[in-house]
């Protein structure tokens, strides 16, 4: 029997939440510093209470490894044990008990407030109905960080005051002891596996991911961030840090990555450095990479072989967390029509054609002559999904088809063939109306039309017939749609042109047809409150003489289009639709057409 590298044993939660206060029990760097979401938490706690397994944990005892603490600085000890395997159920257990903030998936900071109600034993996520339900314990926190016997008489006295039929016969009795079985969870044994100090960082890494290659929860750039911990753990802290400063207005003005369009996870990060390092689109080559074997075949590299092509991601991952060319592109996708994160289709779009930026970068293109190819082109790949489904598969056929442009023109001029070839005529004229053809609210079309409204400097339509001149001054849906414009209610939503109550009433009641994007125009919300449910033919004269020919072009509307027949006007509105985002489309880099 060949040696194992572990030894079993088993620790009670209250064991190990007394190592990580007092510093002895710690994270190793190569673990990330996430929790589950809070759902996950809440289940977590459920199957405790009933006595479920909940997995094992992975301990490695070792000297002298870089880690992060758990909970706060400034420990009595320094940490002998790390946590390899099932740190975020201990983070997470560690959070609830002790009440103290963590961090989340998306580098937000808070705690995780449970409640739970001792009548059937049920666990939920509080919120302010859970607080006003007497029922729950809102937050079960109180009864380790408190005096429990306290908080059980309070939580009795309080529904014996809101609800005293619930403390009927032995109910009480009952209640009590629900809640010192949920107190008593601290002590719940888990199962865990040793590894000695004999064993090192890069070998607990191997551990790790086999260990977790089985199952769906982590992914391959988990995987790769884990071993970048080992071989080259500031870049990817640096990823860390850039993603999570994306999510924070900065303070003093200084420089940061904070944007309105994209706030990127390290592994989109990751993935663009891959695909300037390697021209490649599948973090499994990366990954085969720091496992020591070559991006082409599976063969072993050499150490010095190996660290040539990390120093190649290292530079790709500096160029993609440069902050001019992070920033110069954001502008790029904002020529594109793009104001704020709710009109983007897809986050990947936005990511891997960054890839494709930087690239026309390395080939010495400025900023501003990339600016509208790369505009015109994400446009395009957007409205057309270009990278939905196997998007790794068709990121690598097209930087590779890409980049074998022998200058900077060349790459520029492939760039505007995949646009042209894909914008074809019979795209413009038969897909794109078929693809309006729903009442989808994340169509990619929808957000292109968004899109196309604001390079066309369309305005609202007025659609009001009070005031002293039955006017009032239109506005511009870009400002309507400003990203630093926060209303209560949204100051620019989608009005029924064919109200429902009217359709219903002539026999169409299915709400796929009555929501289709060709029966939605964008107006100011009191408008659509005061157009209500009155019928085209009767509301529409009033307002028909507000609107400019322009007006008309860019809400896809006829004069006369309250006559028509909904199916007909369904039909026709997709196809004007259709050449106003063709015509946002063409502005892109030179503005709209006068005549339009």
């Amino acid at each position: 029997m060949p040696k194992t590298l572990f030894t079993p044993g088993q620790y009670e939660l209250s064991h190990l939440l007394a190592d990580i206060d007092l510093g002895k029990l710690a994270l190793p760097e190569i673990q990330r510093p996430f929790v589950w979401k809070k759902k996950a938490v809440r289940d977590l706690l459920d199957s405790m209470y009933r006595g479920f397994p909940v997995g094992y944990l992975m301990l490695w005892n070792a000297a002298q490894v870089d880690s992060r603490v758990i909970g706060e600085d400034g420990k009595q000890h320094t940490p002998t044990e790390f946590i390899v395997d099932g740190q975020q159920r201990l983070t997470s257990l560690y959070a609830v008990i002790k009440g103290k903030e963590v961090t989340f998936h998306d580098f937000s900071k808070g705690r995780i407030r449970i409640g739970f109600r001792p009548r059937d034993g049920r666990f939920e996520v509080s919120d302010a109905a859970i607080e006003k339900d007497p029922e729950f314990l809102p937050d079960i926190t109180s009864i380790w960080v408190g005096q429990g016997w306290e908080v059980v008489n309070g939580f009795i006295d309080r529904l014996k005051e809101a609800k005293p039929e619930a403390l009927a016969g032995d109910n009480e009795s009952q209640l009590r002891d629900a809640l010192h079985q949920l107190q008593g969870l601290s002590d719940y044994p888990f199962q865990a596996v040793r590894i000695g100090h004999e064993v090192d960082e890069e070998k607990v890494a191997e551990i790790f991911m086999r260990v977790n290659s089985g199952g769906t929860q982590l992914k391959q750039a988990d995987f790769i961030l884990t071993l970048l911990s080992v071989f080259r753990d500031d870049d990817r802290r640096r990823l860390e840090r850039f993603a999570r400063e994306s999510r924070v207005v900065s303070a003093n003005g200084r420089p940061s990555p904070h944007n309105h369009l994209l706030q990127p996870d390290p592994d989109q990060l990751l993935r663009v450095a891959v695909l300037i390092a390697f021209r490649r689109g599948r973090l499994q080559a990366v990954l085969a990479l720091l496992r020591g074997a070559s991006v082409e075949t599976d063969e072993t590299l050499p150490s010095a072989d190996r660290d040539a092509q990390l120093d190649k991601l290292s530079a790709a991952i500096d160029k993609v967390l440069d902050l001019t060319n992070w920033h110069e592109y954001i502008k790029a996708v904002m020529a594109s029509g793009i104001r704020r994160a709710a009109e983007v289709s897809s986050r990947n779009t936005v990511v891997l054609v960054y890839a494709l930026y930087l690239i026309g970068r390395s080939y010495g293109i400025s900023h501003s002559d990339l600016r509208t190819p790369i505009a015109r082109y994400f446009f395009m790949a957007s409205l057309t999904s270009r990278y939905t489904g196997s998007f790794e598969t068709r990121i690598t056929q097209d930087v590779q088809s890409f980049t074998q442009a022998e200058d900077g023109n060349g790459y520029l001029e492939r760039l505007r063939q995949a646009t042209q070839t894909t914008l074809t005529a019979d795209f413009w004229t038969i897909n794109l109306p078929q693809n309006l053809a729903t009442s989808s609210s994340r169509s990619p079309a929808l957000f292109a039309y968004v899109a196309s409204l604001s390079l066309l400097n369309a305005r609202v339509p007025p659609f009001v017939s009070g005031g002293p001149d039955g006017q009032k001054a239109a506005i511009p849906i870009r400002d309507l749609i400003d990203p630093v414009v926060h209303a209560k209610k949204s100051s620019l939503e989608r009005h029924h042109l064919f109200p429902r109550k009217y359709l219903e009433s002539i026999g169409i009641e299915a709400t796929s047809q009555i929501n289709q994007i060709a029966n939605l125009s964008f107006v100011e919300w009191p408008e659509n409150i005061e157009i209500s449910d009155v019928p085209p033919a009767d509301y529409w004269p009033r307002y028909r003489d507000q609107f400019t020919a322009q007006d008309l072009f860019h809400h896809g509307l006829s004069p006369d289009w309250s006559d028509s027949d909904y199916d007909v006007f369904l039909e026709r509105r997709r196809e004007r639709i259709a050449k106003v985002i063709r015509s946002g489309f063409e502005s892109i880099g030179v503005g709209p057409a006068q005549d339009e």
